[in-house]
């Protein structure tokens, strides 16, 4: 476990790029950036919206997106191997706007890594069960394909939770091989021990710690169907059995007894 979060903060370290002031840019995929900023103080007013000005290379900043009053924002499908600069400013409910950071990041090569030519893309993530109770096993399911140059490769396939307390932690990692073109099925076991909303992400990380790709599911753990479904219906009905049979065997004694009564 001490190399899976070794190589996960890895990740994280070389994929990102930070400048001065509040917004933060991480590279989830090579043509994929995260933008994270904080919310700022201005003079006491009401922040309602924050809009994302971006550029790439010498050009001028365009218009990128409006995030009401989300403080994240994910930007998909760029070029590879291109510079983007980006600009976060918020409006209050003034209509004043007011700059709150600056930040800039190269996105990869498309065979992401440039001395093994592989890609590699998480197709899917899915759980078992979007419903289920405290003590299921839930299978936590992906499909990963690889790209680039190379005719096969390996990639770690990095799983993590966060419970509804909001406590994360990497709880498994899988080393899975693959071959250029093909779906390679993955799978993980998870048992939740506690009621409420689960978050889990799945990423792909290369052995030098790249961040290939990233996705997320979410299910539900609810008390209400715990009994029922692990098994308590079943207790159920071996107790109505035998408490069937008990009333039958009273019935029975009862009978017997007074016709005794009655002989005698």
């Amino acid at each position: 476990m001490f190399i899976v979060v070794s190589i996960h903060n890895a990740a994280k370290a070389y994929a990102s790029s930070e400048t001065p002031g509040s917004v933060v840019a991480h590279l989830n995929a090579y043509n994929e950036v995260s933008l994270y900023w904080a919310a700022p103080s201005v003079d006491n007013m009401q922040i309602t919206d924050y809009e994302i000005w971006y550029k790439a290379g010498s050009v001028n900043y365009v218009f990128l997106a409006n995030t009401g009053n989300q403080t994240i924002y994910n930007h998909k499908n760029l070029a590879s191997e291109k510079t983007y600069f980006y600009e976060v400013y918020a409006i209050t409910k003034e209509k004043t706007k007011t700059l709150v950071g600056q930040t800039s990041i190269a996105t990869a090569r498309t065979s992401c890594t440039p001395d093994e030519g592989w890609c590699f893309r998480l197709v899917s993530a899915t759980v078992s069960k979007s419903v289920s109770y405290v003590g299921d096993e839930l299978a936590i399911n992906a499909q990963i394909l690889q790209g680039g140059s190379s005719e096969d490769g390996a990639v770690f396939v990095v799983f993590n939770a966060t419970d509804p307390d909001g406590n994360q932690s990497i709880l498994d990692t899988k080393k899975i091989y693959t071959a250029r073109g093909e779906n390679q099925d993955v799978s993980f076991v998870y048992i939740p021990e506690k009621n409420g909303n689960y978050h889990v992400d799945l990423e792909l990380i290369s052995p030098t710690g790249y961040s290939f790709d990233k996705r997320s599911v979410d299910f539900h753990i609810s008390e209400d169907i715990s009994y029922y479904q692990s098994g308590g219906w079943r207790e159920l009905m071996i107790y109505a059995i035998f408490a069937g049979v008990g009333v039958v065997v009273y019935i029975v004694a009862i009978k017997r007894f007074r016709k005794r009564t009655d002989v005698q």
